[in-house]
């Protein structure tokens, strides 16, 4: 620009600038020196009164134009295709690219994230010659991936040194990390110390934790025994924790972090088999270079904040931000027969074919970015092009890409929350007018076929011997029998084999959990009542037990925030239970048993099995002597329902498999009162159902008479149910596929 202030260089003849839209204010400067030294041509495609832009940049020249139109050529033919996500979208272009006549073809993105399933779907299976003019966003690839978790684990290690146990197993399970030097058995420890922390291999001492050092997480490799035939050098996780971990504690420097990083990246160049991983090669040479350029930033030696904790995020964040901003340039060509390319990059390019992806509000044109500081007017002030000013090159970018093709096909993704870009519904209204009638460009409909069809059926396992004798040692518990019921085979899985499905580690608290943190609260907040009547005058005294109960449980939590959440989450739920509770006592009760076991044998044709189970709570009326079985259920779903007698025939397993949710509270009744002698027409049962602070109660009537056939019916179901398991004839088999879906055993059947 400072060349041409005074005036365009003399050594350069009449200079022909095309193509121009959206120049800035330099760029506006430099063409008008040539302009207004009669030593330019510019010409623009488009008409200024449709482009207010070409219009202004007319004015500024003060120019005069000249119309020239192409006679000859004929308007696009438009196509409209729908896809349900970004693979639909891509399998429209090969098919596009497949049925369609061989021209020269341009795939535009107007973003980067279709491009690998482009390259894997589109540009591997078809034998056009292929250009890509597009970058790959850094920040979408595995390298950038562990780098993020690596300063995000430095960025939340605690003062004493404990590290987020879900970052620390993000960084050594990565890809990169867990395949270092395989000849070091380092995998297999990975595995191992993830199974820990998740709990699944036992007692361990960083078992849950949310929390864990390096040293915890060495002293349990060093106590972990190996598989047999595998040696496992212990060295090899020090060398982790050294690469990806210490070697950050104490980083107070730009330069530091990018030389930490550096031989983090080196060590996994020389230790694992990179050439395996697509574009490798170029992913690691363009990070290599950005460290490098980080190390030689003017303040790369500098600390950035007085403050430790502040400084280590500042380091970490302008490192993370620099590093995800680059893109992974393509090895270009002239164009070819099928060229990939961007919306910016199709400038002054013509196509006989072009098939445009992601044609979506939101995507083409982008978010309209609106910054709440700066008041209207400024931008132009103080001559800044406006946000709208970004959504006019792309908008004129892309009308000139479709007014120069001679077949447009614009692809969009078909669903509620992404509806097609306003340019698909400017080209069909334009169309619509043309031809005085609605719906003039047909929609094509991507569909992929699925077959949800299964392959093949549920196993059938036969009743061994063996199977029989581990039956009749296996201890049958009411959630047992429930089991049983709902498939014979997810019985035979996780309760005679003792599958389970595999447990990770997670900072949340799953339900199982949930379940039985709720119950030790309760139990704890009941316990001093344990044998005293309980009455509805009595709530202070247990909404303060049940205080207490909180604090102990609690006092000792991880400090997360899903740990709080869920303190304060319980602690309304269950008091709102509680204030409730007893406000509906009619009549004082004793509370005669907490958490206690029972037994009871039940005869099935010459032989006996003995059924146990775990009471939540049984109380006894003052008044009545009336027991009531309860069990807590942190749910809402209801179990017994209120006409199962004309829809069930207890006898028939297949029938009780459709309709009886579940055996739990009858079996209750059945072994409290054998074991405690108590009369079953004296009881009650019921569920304390805490989702919605509800209950629900076994018997639903008041006559006694149909209160004995229900229970008398349910007694028949339990008989049939436990006949059923122990028949030798009768083989582990599914009842129906109907659940198979939602069963955690399907993959252990293959269905």
């Amino acid at each position: 620009m400072e060349e041409t202030r005074d005036g365009p260089p003399a050594d350069l003849g009449t200079v022909i600038f095309a193509g121009l839209f959206g120049l800035t204010g330099g760029e506006r400067q430099v063409i008008r020196s040539f302009w207004d030294s009669g030593r330019a041509t510019v010409v623009l495609s488009g008409s200024p009164d449709d482009w207010p832009v070409l219009k202004d940049l007319i004015s500024y020249l003060k120019a005069t134009v000249e119309y020239k139109a192409n006679p000859g050529a004929a308007p696009p033919s438009i196509h409209l295709h729908a896809g349900q996500d970004t693979h639909a979208e891509v399998l429209e272009a090969y098919r596009i690219l497949e049925e369609g006549a061989r021209k020269k073809t341009a795939i535009v993105l107007p973003v980067a994230d279709p491009l690998f399933p482009l390259l894997n779907f589109v540009v591997d299976r078809t034998d056009l010659r292929c250009n890509i003019s597009l970058g790959h966003p850094v920040d979408r690839t595995a390298l950038f991936d562990l780098i993020r978790h690596i300063l995000n684990a430095r960025m939340e290690r605690r003062p004493d040194g404990q590290y987020p146990a879900e970052e620390y197993l993000a960084v050594v399970l990565h890809p990169f990390v867990k395949n270092l030097d395989p000849e070091s058995g380092l995998r297999g420890l990975l595995l191992h110390i993830e199974r820990a922390l998740s709990g699944e291999t036992g007692q361990s001492v960083i078992a849950d934790n949310p929390l864990i050092s390096l040293a915890q997480v060495e002293a349990e490799a060093a106590s972990w025994a190996q598989p047999p035939g595998k040696t496992v050098v212990p060295e090899a996780l020090s060398e982790v924790h050294r690469l990806l971990f210490r070697n950050f504690e104490g980083v107070s420097t730009i330069s530091e972090v990018a030389t930490g990083l550096e031989e983090a990246l080196e060590a996994i160049i020389l230790k694992t088999s990179l050439h395996s991983y697509v574009l490798s090669g170029t992913i690691f040479e363009s990070f290599l270079g950005s460290l490098a350029s980080l190390k030689s930033a003017l303040f790369s030696s500098d600390r950035l904040s007085a403050d430790p904790a502040l400084n280590t995020r500042a380091l970490c964040d302008i490192t993370l931000d620099y590093l995800g901003t680059g893109t992974l340039p393509f090895d270009t060509h002239p164009v070819e027969e099928l060229e990939v390319i961007g919306v910016l990059e199709s400038r002054n390019l013509s196509f006989d074919r072009v098939i445009i992806l992601d044609v979506n509000e939101g995507v083409l044109p982008g978010p309209r970015e609106v910054n709440p500081v700066v008041p209207l007017g400024v931008f132009e002030t103080l001559g800044i092009p406006p946000p709208e000013f970004t959504e006019a090159i792309y908008r004129y970018n892309f009308y000139r890409l479709v007014g120069s093709a001679r077949e447009v096909h614009l692809v969009y993704r078909g669903s509620d929350d992404r509806p097609r870009s306003r340019y698909i519904e400017e080209l069909l209204w334009k169309e619509e007018k043309a031809q005085g009638r609605l719906d003039v460009i047909p929609v094509s409909q991507t569909v992929l076929s699925v077959n949800l069809k299964r392959d093949r059926q549920p196993p059938v396992i036969e009743k061994t011997d063996a199977a029989i004798r581990a039956l009749k040692t296996n201890r049958l518990s009411p959630s047992a029998v429930d089991t049983y019921v709902r498939c014979p085979l997810l019985y035979y899985f996780t309760r005679l084999m003792g599958l389970e499905e595999r447990r990770t580690f997670s900072g949340d608290i799953d339900a199982t959990d949930r379940g039985t943190i709720i119950h030790s609260i309760l139990h704890e907040t009941f316990r001093p009542f344990l044998g005293f009547p309980l009455a509805k005058d009595m709530e202070d005294e247990v909404r303060k037990s049940l205080d207490n109960a909180l604090k102990s449980h609690f006092k000792n939590s991880p400090a997360s925030g899903e740990y709080y959440l869920f303190q304060r989450i319980a602690a309304y739920k269950l008091d709102s239970f509680l204030r409730r509770h007893l406000k509906t006592l009619s009549e004082p009760v004793i509370i005669a048993y907490l958490e206690e076991r029972f037994r009871a044998d039940v005869k099935i044709k010459d032989d006996s099995v003995t059924l146990f189970g775990r009471i939540d709570r049984v109380d006894r009326s003052t008044a009545s002597g009336r027991h009531t079985v309860i069990d807590y259920k942190t749910g809402t779903a209801r179990q017994y329902p209120s006409r199962i007698m004309q829809k069930t025939d207890f006898g028939d397993i297949k029938s009780i498999h459709d309709h009886v949710p579940s055996f739990q509270l009858p079996i209750y009744m059945h072994i409290f009162s054998t074991q405690e002698s108590v009369p079953l027409h004296s009881m009650d049962a019921g569920l304390f159902l805490l989702g919605s602070n509800s209950e629900e109660t076994f018997f639903k009537s008041r006559d006694e008479l149909e209160n004995k056939r229900l229970l008398d019916a349910y007694t028949q179901g339990i008989q049939t149910v436990l006949s059923h398991m122990f028949d030798p004839n009768e083989p582990f088999s599914a009842f129906d596929t109907s659940r198979c879906m939602d069963c955690p055993a399907r993959n252990l059947c293959h269905v």
